[in-house]
Parts: structure tokens; C-alpha cells; sequence
């Protein structure tokens, strides 16, 4: 949504200019991210249809969408192992998954 959000952005500071469309280098830098990973993030907005691309040039251009992320269904949303791993990494926390209890299976503790 980060990405999405910046593209927005860029995209309307860009918008009084001929050449709208936004690449993947001018997305890099205030991303922090690199090329190969704006790049992928871009077409998974792409193929979800909250932006699309012109490929008419040598370097590509975005452009948002106006299909919203509230249009998002979190059963659509994917990553890797890797990816998985490295934020179980950078949170540096040990996460575990326990089962629900209903109401009767709660007893108070007062």
C-alpha cells in the first residue's frame, strides 16, 4: 500500500509535466527500496489492477489506478517463505499461534 500510496504521489507532482508516468528509478529513492524490488512490487499493483504501465519506451512508466484497497481482499495477498522469514527477522520477536476460545471457555479471573 506504501508503494501505491508513493506512486500516487509522484504521479500527481507529475502531473502539470508532459511526461506523467512515474519509473521505477524515481520510485526507488524515497522507497529505500531497490530497483528489483520496486519493480516487483509495481507489478503485483499491476496485475491487481491498482496501477498499470506503459512499456511503449526503453524505461517503463506507472500510473495509479483509481480502484481503492478497501477493494482488496486479504486472501489475494501473497508473499514468499523468504519474505516471511526476513520480517520474522527484523521484528526480531517470537511469534506463536494459538487457538481461539469462545465465551465458555473463558472464566474470570476477578
Amino acid at each position: 500500500m506504501a508503494m501505491h500510496a508513493l506512486l500516487r504521489k509522484l504521479h500527481r507532482e507529475k502531473a502539470l509535466e508532459e511526461e506523467q508516468g512515474v519509473t521505477v528509478r524515481e520510485l526507488k529513492g524515497p522507497s529505500n527500496l531497490s530497483e528489483n524490488r520496486v519493480r516487483e512490487i509495481l507489478n503485483v499493483l499491476v496485475n491487481r489492477g491498482f496501477a498499470f504501465i506503459d512499456d511503449a519506451d526503453r524505461e517503463y512508466k506507472y500510473y495509479p489506478e483509481d480502484k481503492r484497497f478497501s477493494e482488496l481482499s486479504p486472501d489475494n495477498i501473497e508473499f514468499s517463505d523468504k519474505e516471511y522469514q526476513e520480517w520474522i527477522e527484523k521484528t526480531n520477536k517470537t511469534y506463536s499461534f494459538v487457538s481461539s476460545c469462545d465465551s465458555k471457555g473463558v472464566q474470570n479471573d476477578l
